[in-house]
């Protein structure tokens, strides 16, 4: 965040400039609705600038930096002062896990959110910056098969294609790459609100240092890991966008133009889990002629995931969270294959994960969905479940459209129903069998699972979020996948 308070005014200045600009005129190109709407919006537009971000691919990471540019140049306009910047949102410090105070009191900054004062915060869970940018590949595809899913920091390699019969909930998982699913979307289900729907997340203002945060950690993983693998796919993405600069003009971007900050003309004063000695920006290249054919020559092979899980449930089950939060049975056929993912070893040889085939709901909800496992007991405790419970995973909701909308954003249309794809979701549940297991709990006849629906965190406790309609998880199932299972061809 900055620290200098001539910049912070100059910043709110520029804000507040560019929102009177679009109460004057929703239509103004350099207003701030204008520029929310060209991420996503709750209509269809025959606007070419609009609807286009970009999710689930590798363009994630690449289109929201040009935007992000652009947007920062308006901004400085807009303030008069040529030295104004987006600040980054720092939340993978834990002790800045709140949204800053000036985004609540400031009246250009405020926004209604569901994380509606400084006292609540982030889960640590929520933020994984530093596991994000440890991750060695960029894509997916590019790690040797094992039974972990080829989850990359980006996403999955140009030409990737998933093997018949791939549950959806992984193919959804592994598009996403883990910056944007394990670190970005659930920030943006935890502040809620706006941010909780891609087609208005960007018109509230934490969304900008939201983004410089998440544009900072691809920063830093190119300072610790390199350009190579990045530049290797550079000239086999065409994908052209456009954007508004600060003098009214549309301007036309390609993502081999927008790779390194190099090519933008701008840097962070601090990079994450990386220091200035280990760091490998000052060899990244400016993308000349000369870099543009060497890269030609590099051309990445198609590659096909096959993902082959054994199914240990013996019947899917539904879990509906409205008023009432009740832990419901998932009966095992055996737990004779799960033997290997059980025992206490830092490198499991088997991946359990629970599966969800279509996640539905009539109005996107806010929050975070946490997933708790527990041994079914004689007399069901009474309170609060999760007090019985070991605590799994959590689920992001982020880009999933209400039933009977479409998820149009970034071109990407989806209808609904149980054969949506983009509705299915899929959590590893590893870490938490096997604590069952070694403390002699696990018990394949009583497994239930709790999926609680978490607001903000308020003195370090999670607080229980009260939906405005009904979530349900449909065809929910446990899968195992052992060495030998997935495999890249």
């Amino acid at each position: 965040m900055m620290q200098d308070t001539d910049l912070w005014q100059s910043f709110i200045s520029g804000v507040a400039k560019m929102k009177q600009r679009s109460e004057d005129d929703p239509n103004d190109r350099r207003g701030w609705l204008y520029q929310a709407n060209i991420h996503g919006t709750p209509f269809l537009s025959s606007d070419e600038l609009l609807n286009q971000c970009d999710h689930g691919s590798i363009q994630f990471i690449v289109w929201h930096r040009a935007y992000l540019f652009y947007f920062e140049e308006i901004l400085r306009e807009a303030s008069g002062n040529d030295q104004v910047y987006l600040p980054y949102w720092e939340w993978d410090v834990e002790a800045h896990r709140s949204i800053p105070t000036p985004y609540y009191l400031v009246d250009a900054l405020s926004h209604p959110r569901l994380m509606s004062s400084p006292s609540m915060t982030l889960a640590n869970d929520d933020a994984q910056g530093i596991a994000a940018v440890d991750t060695p590949s960029f894509f997916g595809s590019n790690g040797v098969a094992t039974n972990q899913l080829p989850i990359g920091f980006g996403g999955l390699l140009p030409g990737t294609s998933f093997g018949p019969g791939i549950d959806p909930g992984f193919a959804n998982f592994l598009r996403k790459g883990f910056c944007e699913a394990l670190a970005h979307d659930r920030v943006h289900g935890a502040v809620g609100g706006d941010m909780a729907d891609p087609r208005t997340a960007a018109r509230d203002t934490i969304f900008w240092s939201h983004h410089c945060q998440v544009d900072r950690l691809y920063e830093s993983w190119i300072a610790k890991h390199g350009t190579s693998q990045i530049l290797a796919i550079a000239n086999e993405i065409d994908a052209e966008w456009k954007f508004v600069d600060s003098s009214d003009t549309v301007v036309t971007k390609s993502f081999s133009d927008v790779l390194f900050s190099n090519q933008l003309g701008f840097a962070y004063d601090e990079l994450v889990g990386v220091t200035p000695e280990e760091s490998l920006l000052a060899a990244a290249p400016a993308v000349t002629e000369e870099a543009g054919s060497a890269v030609e020559e590099s051309e990445t092979e198609e590659v096909t995931i096959n993902v082959r899980p054994t199914v240990l449930s013996s019947e899917t089950v539904n879990v509906s969270l409205g008023e009432s939060l009740k832990a419901v049975a998932i009966p095992l056929q055996s737990d004779a294959h799960v033997e290997s993912a059980l025992v206490e070893s830092d490198e499991p040889e088997a991946s359990v994960f629970l599966v969800a085939k279509s996640v539905e709901f009539n109005s996107v909800p806010s929050g975070v969905f946490e997933v708790y496992l527990r041994m079914q007991q004689e007399v069901a405790p009474t309170g609060d479940p999760r007090e019985s419970a070991t605590y799994a995973g959590s689920i992001s909701l982020f880009g999933i459209p209400a039933l009977g909308e479409m998820a149009h954003h970034g071109g990407h249309a989806s209808g609904d129903g149980d054969h949506d794809t983009s509705r299915s979701v899929a959590v590893d549940i590893t870490k938490a069998v096997r604590q069952f297991k070694t403390e002699d709990e696990w018990d394949k006849d009583r497994l239930e699972v709790i999926i609680f629906p978490r607001g903000p965190v308020v003195d370090g406790k999670a607080r229980r979020l009260i939906l405005k309609t009904p979530v349900e998880f449909k065809g929910i199932s446990i899968q195992e996948i052992m060495p030998g299972d997935i495999t890249l061809d």
